[in-house]
């Protein structure tokens, strides 16, 4: 919602609420005012009914009393009944009616006299009607005013005749005699007269007030009860009353549009207000801020660099300066924060979001000839430095192989462009692009290699810390994510083959680790007991005796065909495959174990390697103990080999396991002894039933001139009071050699190779049918 709605939902209610409350107090008060005035309106309007009726009233009161002291009317009734004089009589009377109401009279005048008897003596009407004759209504009230003796005289009425005219009627009793009123007792004497007039003026206000007020006008010879505070009352003569009560919705529709006004034009105004506010606050606040966020926008969508300087008075300028030089002290920040975001903290080089963001821009510009360059190096031995000397002198080596580097970096950016990170730990990353960045990035591996060939120098201190490398520089662009993964397989390569040494990526390296993982791929998926099988390397003592027998895996896979130990083992550890693959070979030499004695002697020692890993796992003791049991297996013709690179790691633990182990009762043996990083006094620590020395340190030792080492190691090996077997026996000089060094038990090829179970049985029936020493 912009700020311009917003102060219209704001202003909109806050002004409608104020128009409301003071339309509805002046709508309240000019109610009242109409209220009041409809009031004396109708009580106007009735006073001016009663006088205009009380002015024909006092007409025909003066035209019935001239009548009645006319000597026409005297002589009519004086001979009224004399036959041929009434004719005569009547016209006299008629003019004297005609000389008394002159032109100005009513419309409608009518004289009517009635005998005792009320028969009628004589009629006259003055109007337009030639053959009107005494309405039914007139008769009544001559015969109300005969049949009431003790009435009164005389008796003023207004009616409605059968033709829907109004009439004022004047009725009175004459004696014929005196032409008089009757004394009392001559009321059955006396004639009436009965004089009516056609009130137009009153007919005409009285339509007018009944069309006006939607209710007909009353009349009573009582006063009347007034029914609202509307109802107005007025005499119109001693025993004749009117009574008008307008219709109430005649006041409500009067109210109604006093309503609709009042509303409609304080929601005119109220409008009106609201635009000319809104447009004011909209000149003076909301568009300046408009303006001000329409900068912001643009700044923040790069449409536009800085804020302009606000030339606004009052608050709306200092809020757009204070604006600016917010975001100006942003941008400053910003350019910080950029910079920290892109660099190492611990180097002050790039870091590998740096690395990602310029690898990415190198790779997707258009080619211009120039090439890119990966090196990606490891430091050597770093964790011993870290785990031997702390973690700030760690600090100190990566903060001192980094300005080293950057020195050699120097001569190489005068030919490319170079970006140097810190990717993570002690992994570093170079980016090269020219036009010879394949070169030059081989120059510089090779450089560095040299530089870190004798360690890195800290201070006046060199640690033994060297560089694994490996160089991608492919010929056809790559994505980042590839020229990476290339990169590390090189470094990969390069660690596994010892370290310290640069390793340029190649198909056929590819093609290795795709191999490794096909195999990885397998091997998690793969039924062990459909694709492993055990083959034994017997071991034998210097009267030719089988003494022992050491289980070797192999896989024969459908799809891969025969997979080598050594190519499947290492990834199985590194996998982290070991632990099911080492428990299935237990756990199938223990069930091949009697018939192994069956071949080779029942007193025949089974040894099985382990991953050294398995000390790690606290199960490993409980699931031995229950193989062995499962199968009947007595634990001390089980040996356990774990390879003597382990013995470089012992510790606490792994040495209260190796104890636990014999303790059960089963033998434990140091694996390749020889190579790797065994000391004299590991092997001292280690706690051993026997020694297997590596083919490589019996080829070593059985040369001429090296046959006192060879004693010395096995006479130490024999202080330890442990076993000693040596391995690839291959030539009878090595096991002449080995035999007068005092070496137990001899194993290779020169005994056995490894064989199969059924092989076996073949292997030793031909050995009992030709004995040798071997």
């Amino acid at each position: 919602m912009n700020l311009n709605r917003r102060v219209l939902l704001l202003i909109l209610p806050v002004a409608l609420l104020c128009s409301l409350t003071l339309v509805g107090l002046g709508y309240t008060v000019q109610r009242e005012a109409v209220i009041g005035l409809e009031r004396s309106r109708v009580n106007h309007d009735l006073a001016a009914l009663e006088t205009t009726y009380r002015e024909y009233d006092q007409f025909s009161r003066n035209l019935l009393y001239a009548l009645a002291n006319s000597a026409a009317l005297g002589n009519f009734l004086r001979q009224t009944d004399v036959p041929y004089r009434n004719e005569a009589l009547g016209t006299q009377l008629q003019l004297a009616v005609q000389r008394l109401v002159g032109n100005d009279a009513p419309s409608r005048i009518s004289l009517t006299i009635a005998r005792p008897d009320l028969s009628l003596a004589y009629y006259y009407e003055r109007s337009d009607d030639p053959f009107a004759q005494l309405g039914s209504r007139q008769r009544q009230l001559l015969e109300r005013l005969a049949r009431a003796p003790d009435g009164p005289l005389e008796r003023r009425d207004y009616l409605i005749d059968e033709q829907g005219q109004s009439l004022l009627v004047a009725t009175t009793a004459l004696l014929p005699s005196t032409a008089g009123p009757p004394l009392p007792g001559q009321r059955d004497l006396a004639m009436t007269l009965q004089l009516a007039v056609s009130p137009e003026r009153v007919e005409t206000l009285r339509r007018t007030l009944e069309q006006t007020y939607g209710a007909p006008l009353e009349f009573s010879r009582t006063p009347p009860v007034r029914t609202s505070a509307f109802t107005a009352v007025e005499r119109l003569a001693p025993d004749l009353y009117v009574r008008l009560s307008p219709d109430p919705q005649h006041l409500h529709e009067q109210l109604r549009s006093l309503a609709v006004a009042y509303f409609s034009g304080g929601l005119l105004v109220t409008l009106a207000c609201i635009l000319v506010l809104v447009i004011l606050i909209r000149r003076h606040i909301t568009l300046p801020i408009a303006r001000l966020d329409s900068q912001l926008t643009e700044v923040l969508e790069g449409q536009r660099l800085a804020l302009e300087d606000s030339r606004e008075p009052g608050e709306i300028g200092h809020l757009g300066a204070n604006m600016k030089r917010l975001h100006d002290n942003n941008l400053a920040i910003l350019a910080q924060l950029r910079t920290a975001l892109r660099t190492d903290v611990l180097t002050q080089i790039g870091n590998r979001r740096y690395f990602q963001l310029m690898g990415e821009s190198w790779l997707a510009g258009k080619p211009d000839g120039r090439t890119i360059a990966l090196l990606y190096f490891g430091l050597d031995h770093f964790k011993s430095v870290n785990d031997r000397f702390g973690h700030e002198v760690g600090d100190e080596l990566l903060q001192a192989m980094a300005r080293q580097t950057q020195q050699l970096l120097a001569a190489y950016q005068e030919r490319n462009e170079v970006v140097f990170t810190r990717l993570a730990g002690d992994e570093f990353a170079i980016l090269l692009r020219g036009s010879a960045a394949a070169t030059d990035a081989l120059a510089l591996g090779e450089e560095l290699q040299r530089n870190y060939d004798s360690g890195t120098l800290v201070g006046e201190r060199r640690y033994a810390v060297t560089l694994s490398i490996g160089l991608a520089a492919p010929e056809a662009p790559l994505d980042l994510a590839d020229l990476l993964a290339q990169a590390a397989l090189a470094l990969d390569r390069a660690k596994s083959e010892g370290g310290n040494r640069l390793v340029h990526f190649t198909p056929a390296l590819a093609a290795r680790q795709r191999r490794q993982d096909l195999l990885d791929e397998y091997l998690r998926h793969l039924n062990p007991d459909e694709e492993f099988h055990l083959v034994y390397m017997p071991a034998v003592d210097s009267a030719g005796q089988v003494r022992s027998a050491e289980t070797l895996l192999r896989w024969n896979s459908p799809r891969l065909g025969a997979v080598s130990p050594a190519e499947f083992i290492p990834i199985a550890e590194r996998q982290g495959h070991f632990r099911w693959i080492d428990r299935w070979v237990v756990d199938q030499a223990c069930r091949e174990y009697p018939a192994l004695q069956e071949i080779l002697g029942n007193d025949l020692v089974l040894s099985v390697n382990l991953s050294s890993a398995q000390l790690d796992q606290a199960d490993i003791v409980p699931y031995l103990r229950e193989r062995v049991r499962h199968h009947g297996v007595d634990p001390g013709h089980l040996e356990l080999e774990f390879t003597e690179t382990f013995a470089a790691e012992l510790n606490e633990r792994t040495l209260g396991l190796l104890h636990e182990l014999r303790a059960e009762g089963f033998r434990v043996a140091i694996d390749d002894f020889g190579v790797g990083y065994t000391s004299i006094q590991q092997v001292t620590d280690y706690p051993a039933d026997t020694i297997k020395f590596d083919r490589l340190i019996v080829e070593r030792l059985s040369q001429p001139g090296n046959q006192a080492s060879l004693d010395a190691l096995v006479a130490f090996c024999h202080a330890r009071d442990a076993q000693v077997i040596a391995e690839g026996v291959d030539t009878e000089q090595k096991q002449l050699c080995l035999h007068q060094a005092g070496c137990d038990l001899l194993q290779g090829f020169l005994v056995c190779p490894p064989r199969r179970l059924d092989e076996l049985g073949e292997w030793q029936r031909q050995r009992l049918g030709n004995p040798s020493p071997v």
